[in-house]
């Protein structure tokens, strides 16, 4: 029976919703599936599974020893995307992967070419305990429960295991069949709801909305900076709660004309509500008015306000948002955010933490580390204080600074995040980054890595860190997968589409990187990310459109117009080897003078890349040693970064690489 056709079945037989005392689990070899608790057990351990394979095994167990065609597969687990079969074929064998083969040395799932899938082992499912029927209607309304099923029988209250495929009861026992065929079908309905609308349900898109920069109501005193800050406090705020989808200030500080109409932005936002603040500040007072906008219906569904004392930029900002957001999360029924300590000023130390940390560079780094600080002496059994703390350090660490210096303060951090809570993935995470790039034990930072994805399968961070190492031991496809993952759970995020870039450039899939590199460029223009567009044009060897897009890099980074039509008379007269020529005299210049250590370690890779493509090899090594010890971004990448594929075969590299990545006895190149 088709899935389509099990379904029109079991809705005619009840619209009730099923709870979740009365849905299956089911058992197959040393494994359990829990539909409702999207649990998947062997014995007595948590097996990971992304979201979508979940889904995948558990339609197939629904339907064990029939085929489900791809079509059936993908209607249902991407309802509402266009996805490709390639998608379903990777999480497939995501699945066998994970599940292995029994102790005969068979498979769980059967390939039928051209058509789908088979779930083949023998399956149990456990009927568990419900309430007693009289709960239920039984008066032919909109929840139809017959209650002649309650005179009919009485029915144990037991978990029953019941074999799939089983034959039935002898054709005598017709009113024994009966009940056990509909209490079957009712069962059969909970289960296909529970994988089709359950899942759904758990992963039904969350409330979301979006934080306009703040408007003053007197225009002319208008500052840019008030306004973001305001907003970028009340969004980080908002962005601890898990019940709600909340824009990034990335896509929403470009929103500051106060004419433009919240509504409206919110529809181009695609948010369920806008909030659109206006503030008057005056002789050291600050009032706020904040409205909540429903952009389904275009109203104002509530009002907030703030008054209050201070000029501190941020001091105000976390005032503001700390009395607005609990008011807008009762007002929309989400539960208080849980901020892990008792302590107020606490809280708003590591929230300002966060904020600076996720700036990624080292000076915002080293005040977030005051912050983290600050948050830990105020609570010294502050878990999440410590995370971020390590968050910050290695900030600094992958920026340029000294590994010597950072990379024991970020264990200790990580550490004691975990002692303090452990079941932190992201701590686990930062903890296997340690491991990976200050001691270069690859295979210590995987175990902490599954540690973090078996504990925290759900966070967009832990996916997305994930992926980021595991490019770099060019498993992209996984890697992609991961950063897939990373979208839905998290899919307003525009960090999302830069890793999602990378990954693909560092994959040699040019096109595809251009195409997502712009992609990234287009929500958040800034110079870094767009640099992996005229990158991939120089790979594919098109380079009118690398020196096209190169001048756009060079626009964002505000070079003034003098110095852009240099560019283009350099590219006139000595074409792209002359551009590469002239960039290379300017960062050694500038690397000789420069203070900044984000810069000088990006700058040493630059002058180490440049050397390779003009075969100054020399010169390239001296710079790549460098690089190596003063910026462990550029380190953790030497073994997929494209520009150094002609020296690999170099005895300098596989030195280079000894004292790294082989340093454990890898045999990577």
């Amino acid at each position: 029976m088709s899935l389509e056709n099990s379904r029109d079945l079991l809705l005619n037989i009840s619209h009730a919703p099923m709870k979740p005392e009365e849905i299956h689990s089911y058992r197959f070899k040393s494994f359990t599936l829990k539909p409702v608790e999207r649990q998947l057990f062997d014995g007595d351990r948590l097996v990971s599974l992304t979201p979508k394979a979940f889904d995948v095994l558990t339609l197939l167990i629904d339907n064990t020893g029939h085929l489900v065609s791809k079509e059936e597969l993908m209607e249902t687990i991407w309802a509402d995307s266009f996805v490709e079969e390639a998608n379903l074929a990777r999480l497939v064998h995501t699945i066998r992967k994970t599940l292995g083969e029994d102790e005969n040395g068979s498979k769980f799932i059967e390939t039928v070419p051209t058509k789908g899938y088979r779930f083949v082992a023998e399956v149990e499912k456990v009927l568990a305990p419900r309430e007693n029927s009289e709960n239920l209607a039984a008066d032919g309304s909109e929840e139809f429960w017959p209650d002649r099923l309650e005179a009919s029988a009485s029915i144990d209250t037991q978990a029953v295991p019941v074999a799939i495929g089983e034959k039935k009861a002898a054709s005598w026992l017709f009113a024994g069949l009966a009940i056990t065929l509909v209490i079957g079908l009712v069962a059969a309905f909970a289960v296909w709801r529970n994988n089709t609308g359950s899942a759904a349900a758990k992963k039904q898109p969350l409330p979301s909305i979006a934080v306009l920069p703040f408007r003053p109501i007197n225009a002319g005193e208008r500052d840019l900076t008030y306004d973001v800050a305001f907003a970028n406090a009340v969004i980080t705020y908002l962005n601890e709660s898990k019940n709600l989808s909340v824009r990034p200030l990335a896509l929403m500080r470009r929103y500051t004309d106060i004419t433009q109409d919240p509504v409206a932005i919110g529809h181009e936002r695609e948010a369920d509500y806008v909030l659109e603040s206006n503030y008057l500040a005056h002789s050291g007072r600050l009032q706020v008015t904040a409205n909540l906008f429903n952009v389904k219906t275009g109203s104002v569904d509530e009002t907030f306000k703030y008054e209050g004392d201070g000029t501190d930029l941020y001091t105000v900002g976390q005032n503001v948002a700390a009395k607005i957001v609990p008011n807008l999360l009762a007002k929309l029924n989400l539960a208080e955010i849980d901020r892990g300590t008792a302590s107020e000023e606490a809280w708003r130390s590591y929230l300002q933490g966060m904020i600076l940390s996720n700036k990624r560079t080292v000076e915002d780094a080293e005040k977030g580390i005051d912050e983290f600080n600050n948050a830990i002496r105020l609570d010294p059994n502050y878990a999440m204080a410590y995370m971020g703390l390590a968050h910050a350090i290695q900030t600094k660490l992958t920026n340029g600074g000294a590994r010597g210096e950072l990379c024991g303060p970020a264990r200790a951090a990580e550490e004691k995040a975990l002692e303090l809570d452990p079941t932190s993935g992201d701590a686990m995470v930062f903890l296997a980054t340690n491991q990976m790039l200050c001691t270069w034990d690859i295979e210590a930072g995987h175990k902490y890595y599954q540690r973090a994805l078996e504990t925290s399968p759900d966070s967009a961070n832990v996916r997305r860190f994930y992926a980021v190492n595991i490019v770099n031991e060019k498993r992209f496809d996984e890697a992609l997968d991961h950063l897939k993952i990373a979208q839905e759970l998290d899919p307003n995020n525009p960090f999302n589409e830069k890793l999602i870039g990378r990954a693909l450039f560092f994959a040699r899939r040019w096109d595809k990187a251009i195409e997502q590199s712009i992609k990234a460029k287009d929500l958040v223009p800034e110079a870094e990310q767009t640099s992996f567009v005229y990158m991939a044009y120089e790979m594919k060897g098109d380079l009118e459109n690398a020196f096209k897009w190169f001048l756009i890099v060079k626009d964002l980074e505000h070079e003034s117009e003098a110095e852009l039509n240099a560019w283009r008379s350099t590219y006139a007269g000595s074409g792209w080897p002359g551009v590469l020529q002239r960039r290379l005299e300017r960062a050694v210049e500038d690397e000789k003078t420069v203070e900044d250590v984000n810069k000088s370690a990006r700058l040493l890779e630059e002058i180490t890349t440049l050397s390779v493509q003009l075969g100054d090899y020399d010169r390239a090594f001296e710079y790549m040693n460098k690089a190596v010890d003063r910026y462990v971004l550029f380190s953790g990448q030497l073994p997929v970064n494209p520009y150094l594929d002609p020296v690999r075969s170099d005895a300098r590299y596989k030195a280079i690489m000894a004292r790294t990545w082989n340093s454990h006895g890898g045999n990577w190149q």
